[in-house]
């Protein structure tokens, strides 16, 4: 036992030299399974297989794959662990899928049903739980297309039949009347159920009945026939002559049904003159109209002849797998030989295959004793079984994913049996076996192995053929430990070269190697010696190894039974367990090392770690502990400079094992991949934006997450809003036109199928509208004074801002307040822009009706407003400045234009034009100042 836990240390003292994960934030920390491998076991001849249009179910004892078949291909979308059915691991689970396979239900003989809905992604979403009685000390029953068909037996002489009837496109199931059937033999018999026919074939060793499915189990056919093994009977229906056919050894049973499916007649016929081909029942199943036989790949066609015996027409050969699964609508077959493939067979007897293209993370089947999952190049993983390699890729998206099998074939130089060990040494895989070893490397695009082979030759040529221990000292530097001596090697692109030994001369070096594990941190080698209960502090400095000091262990074991397991080394930390009898813990600890000795952290592990700890920083790792439920574990974080350095994060469903870390991902060979991760959850319970009328806006809705989670978001909702959009890539934007203020909730996910909600508080801002006419009588010459606080109004109160965007003859604008003095007569337009000070906005134009002013003494051109239509407009704009500045783009009820001009409509009065002339002439030539908006 010592030899195999010295083994493993040294396999688990490489894994922790993974890739640190980049900061995170530990205070809200979560882990969840994604990318899961197929169940080795689904693939194999006991699993089963359920095909409907183009979903395709394989189940077996550990869960449920769930691909999508195209018309080239089937694809991998989903897995589930046996526990997602079951409420516990020993339960058997069964299956149906409606023939639209948009629908499952699962049935747990323990007492549960359950209907899922197959989602367009191709995930189960639970829809409705029914319990059936789960006190009875035995329950069997049927699935079908329509119902759940169970037996219950609460006493010996009573069973209770109970039919679920299933409606998957309502996605539901409702419960029939119950029947006692007070037969006390009845449960040793098996039922085959037609739904169909609304019959029920009941099978027991000396009798065959039939019973009304729909009419209270009421028994319609009783029959004397010996059929010794009634689990062992097959029944098929032939729907082309009406009639049921139930397999009996050497004689088949044939049951002549009436148009209202009663019993009319039957008979007994011997096998091999009534089925030809040596066909028996077990081999035959039917569509809607047809019957149909499977013999050696050939799917065969069976009619009935004037003599009453079958004869068989050959529909295709090559087409049909020993145990076919069949998709009635469409003559689809799941073939479960040495590949994965569809077979289609057509009306003229042809058939088409579709062949998976791609295994999606389909790894091979390795005994738990010598795959190492270690990383090996830059993003890929080396497993080994005994007979060959296998290389698999890690990715976030994919998790672990086979790439290629390497046979042996003279690899590891003919040796399957044994070996002593695989070491990661850089971005290589080290194996050695006794004096020869074999240096493991992958290609440039990681999708091959390289395979140097070679001697441990020494200074003078010797080999060395005996040693008890290997460590890496760095990427290229491997020490092998021989009786007290340290041999140095160093790859290279010729193999692995000798660079000298070291004799440390430590006490009893006889013994020291025997149990002895090592952990490399940098320039420090910590030996750890389990029979004399020493660690040996080394130091390989300036290419020399020394010993630096020899410290006592903490746990003393005195016993001959007594024994340290593991010991695991992380953010400096040591976990060291000490053992006694068969296996049971005695005690245990995490330590540091302080000068020259151990010091135990004040931490209460709750259990022995299941596996080793994931190191998340160099002051950071996750530690997991087993709670008892399948695949739960318990995690803790430990952080060395937390004032509480080991604190508990929670219970998660998780992988358990050896894994390859990459970053915060954790790949578990054949299982899938795990992810360390933070909850999904923004930074703010709610964020507040303002949509300000006629100044388009848009936000990133990302931002309100951490860095880490904004990579990969979904946004959704359901509500509406005008003039507000959503993207899925989180950007809502406002088109700057008139809305309402609403509170938004945004459904938040991301691939690891987290979610959460983001609510958005959204606040409309209204621009300033006008309540006076804004159309103006003056004469030439007069000074006309315009107050817009007398001609706007703002619904929140706030002040307003005008911004003129035109120019026109001499005019000033002062706080809101408008001076002109028109020169010519005409009628004239001038474009403004009016803000609040929040930043909404709308456009409007001021109109003029300009005449000449009269020789004699008149009325001085006056600011009130002419009679008729207001000119107030309500507009857009693309956004403004803090400063007041726009860049608005828009219109608005009197003028369209954008220009920054203001436009002037001349009337022609003699010579009355000059002086528009004279106005253009001086814009020319910089007399005129074009004004800018002031405040």
């Amino acid at each position: 036992m010592k030899r195999i836990l010295s083994t493993i240390t040294a396999l688990s003292i490489s894994l922790l030299s993974a890739d640190s994960l980049a900061t995170i934030n530990t205070n809200n920390l979560t882990l969840k399974k994604i990318n899961s491998h197929e169940i080795n076991q689904y693939e194999a001849t006991s699993s089963k297989t359920l095909l409907n249009a183009s979903t395709l179910v394989l189940y077996g004892r550990d869960g449920l794959n769930i691909f999508e078949v195209t018309d080239d291909d089937f694809l991998l979308k989903s897995e589930y662990p046996h526990l997602h059915f079951a409420s516990d691991a020993r339960n058997t689970v069964e299956y149906a899928l409606s023939e639209n396979g948009k629908s499952l239900l699962s049935v747990d003989f323990s007492g549960n049903i359950i209907v899922w809905q197959i989602t367009e992604e191709y995930k189960l979403v639970e829809k409705q739980v029914t319990e059936f009685n789960p006190e009875s000390w035995s329950t069997s029953g049927q699935l079908t297309s329509s119902a759940f068909y169970a037996y219950e037996n609460s006493e010996r002489a009573v069973t209770k039949f109970t039919p679920y009837y299933w409606d998957p496109a309502n996605f539901s199931i409702s419960k029939g009347n119950s029947v006692t059937i007070n037969d006390e033999n009845f449960d040793q018999g098996k039922q085959h159920h037609y739904p169909g026919l609304g019959l029920v074939l009941h099978i027991a060793k000396d009798a065959l009945k039939v019973f009304d499915l729909n009419n209270n189990y009421q028994e319609m056919f009783n029959g004397s026939f010996d059929f010794r093994y009634p689990g062992r009977i097959a029944s098929a229906y032939d729907p082309e002559n009406n009639t049921l056919l139930i397999h009996n050894y050497d004689t088949v049973i044939e049951l002549t049904l009436t148009t209202d499916n009663r019993v009319a007649n039957h008979r007994e016929v011997s096998r091999e003159t009534f089925l030809p081909d040596n066909l028996s029942v077990h081999d035959i199943f039917s569509t809607d109209n047809r019957l149909l036989a499977y013999n050696y790949a050939q799917l065969l066609e069976l009619t009935l002849t004037a003599e009453n015996n079958y004869a068989a027409t050959e529909v295709c050969a090559g087409c049909v797998p020993s145990s076919p699964n069949l998709d009635k609508e469409t003559l689809r077959l799941y073939s479960k030989s040495t590949s994965l493939k569809v077979n289609t067979i057509n009306n003229d007897g042809s058939f088409s295959s579709i062949e998976r293209q791609e295994e999606q993370g389909r790894l091979k089947t390795s005994g738990p004793d010598y795959y190492p999952n270690l990383v090996i190049g830059d993003s890929s993983s080396l497993n080994f079984n005994g007979r060959f390699f296998t290389l698999s890729a890690l990715s976030s998206e994919r998790g672990q994913t086979f790439t290629k099998d390497i046979s042996l074939t003279d690899q590891l130089h003919n040796q399957i049996s044994s070996y002593n060990g695989f070491y990661k040494l850089g971005k290589q895989v080290l194996y050695v076996k006794n004096d020869s070893y074999t240096l493991i490397s992958t290609n440039a695009d990681e999708t091959d192995l390289n395979f140097k082979k070679g001697k441990l030759v020494l200074e003078n040529s010797s080999e060395l053929a005996e040693w008890q221990a290997v460590f890496a000292l760095t990427d290229t530097q491997v020490v092998f430990v021989s009786a007290g001596d340290y041999y140095l090697f160093e790859a290279s692109e010729e193999g692995l070269t000798y660079k000298q030994v070291f004799d440390l001369n430590l006490g009893s070096s006889t013994r020291l190697n025997k149990h002895t594990s090592y952990i490399v941190d940098g320039i420090n080698i910590y030996a750890f010696d389990r029979d004399l209960q020493k660690l040996h502090h080394l130091l390989f400095d300036n290419a020399q190894l020394t010993l630096h000091k020899t410290i006592d262990l903490p746990i003393f074991t005195n016993s001959l039974t007594d024994y340290y397991g593991e010991v695991t080394y992380v953010n400096k930390r040591f976990y060291l367990p000490a053992y006694w009898g068969f296996g049971k813990i005695s005690e245990h600890g995490i330590y540091r090392l302080e000068e020259s000795e151990f010091v135990k952290e004040d931490i209460a592990l709750p259990r022995v770690p299941k596996m080793n700890p994931a190191q998340l920083s160099d002051t950071q790792s996750l530690w997991f502990f087993d709670v008892g439920n399948y695949d739960t574990l318990d995690t803790y974080l430990l952080d060395t400079e937390a004032e509480n350095i080991f604190s508990r994060v929670g219970e998660f469903n998780l992988y358990e094992g050896k894994y390859a870390q990459k970053n915060h991902y954790l790949h578990f060979y054949s299982k899938g991949t795990m992810v360390i991760t933070n909850e999904l959850s923004p930074t703010s319970e709610s964020v507040e934006l303002t949509l300000n009328q006629g100044n388009p806006a848009s936000w990133d809705l990302t931002t309100y997450f951490s860095e880490q989670q904004r990579q990969d978001l979904k946004f959704v909702t359901t509500q509406t809003l005008p003039g507000v959009s959503l993207s899925e890539k989180g950007l809502l934007e406002f088109d700057g036109q008139p809305s309402n203020s609403q509170s938004l909730i945004v459904s938040v996910s991301n691939s690891l199928e987290q979610s959460t909600e983001l609510s958005v508080q959204l606040t409309y801002n209204s621009a300033p509208t006008a309540i006076n006419n804004l159309e103006f009588a003056v004469k030439t010459d007069e000074e006309l004074t315009i107050t817009f606080a007398e001609h706007f109004v703002d619904d929140k109160d706030l002040p307003i801002t005008v911004e003129l965007n035109g120019v026109l003859d001499n005019m000033t604008l002062s706080k809101n307040t408008l001076t002109i003095t028109f020169s010519e007569a005409g009628e004239f337009k001038l474009p403004i822009t009016t803000y609040d000070i929040e930043g909404a906005s709308s456009k409007h134009t001021l109109m003029f009706k300009v005449e000449e002013k009269e020789d004699s003494s008149g009325d001085s051109g006056s600011g009130d407003s002419g009679a008729g239509d207001s000119g107030s407009g309500s507009g857009s704009g693309s956004g403004s400045n803090s400063d007041g500045s726009s860049t608005n783009t828009g219109s608005d009820n009197n003028n369209s234009s954008s220009s920054q001009n203001a436009e002037q409509k001349s009337e022609s009065q003699g010579g009355g034009s000059g002086g528009s002339l004279f106005y253009l002439l001086g814009l020319m030539i910089g007399l005129v100042t074009v004004r800018n908006r002031q405040s």
